[in-house]
């Protein structure tokens, strides 16, 4: 007898959480942290380009919420979106294998503009 998907009966599906698709299984966790945008940022092309740039250096796919937006910190357009969010407080978030190493870079980059 065959069970849902095709699958024998008598077969349990498990679903791994945290699988990032590496062969060796290692786990990926994300990073998240809180960041506010001083008010003496402009929000600048110049600025999100080289933001996007910072976030396209790494393999790990880098967020930022902003509201009730989340915006792919590797898309110059979703970025440019951040122009129209009036609350300077953000959420950045990676995910990836070089997850801790991207976020580093991002908040070093959004920290030397803001100051």
């Amino acid at each position: 007898m065959h069970g849902e998907h095709g699958w024998p009966s008598n077969v349990k599906q498990t679903t791994i959480l945290g699988y990032s698709g590496k062969k060796d299984c290692e786990e990926s966790i994300m990073v998240k942290k809180n960041v506010n945008l001083s008010d003496n940022i402009d929000l600048t092309p110049d600025f999100i380009a080289e933001l996007v740039q910072t976030a396209c250096k790494y393999d790990s796919n880098s967020y930022v919420i902003a509201g009730n937006k989340k915006i792919n910190l590797k898309s110059i357009m979703g970025v440019m979106s951040l122009v129209t969010v009036k609350d300077r407080s953000l959420t950045l978030t990676t995910e990836g294998g070089d997850e801790g190493t991207a976020m580093d870079a991002i908040e070093g980059f959004i920290g030397r503009a803001c100051a």
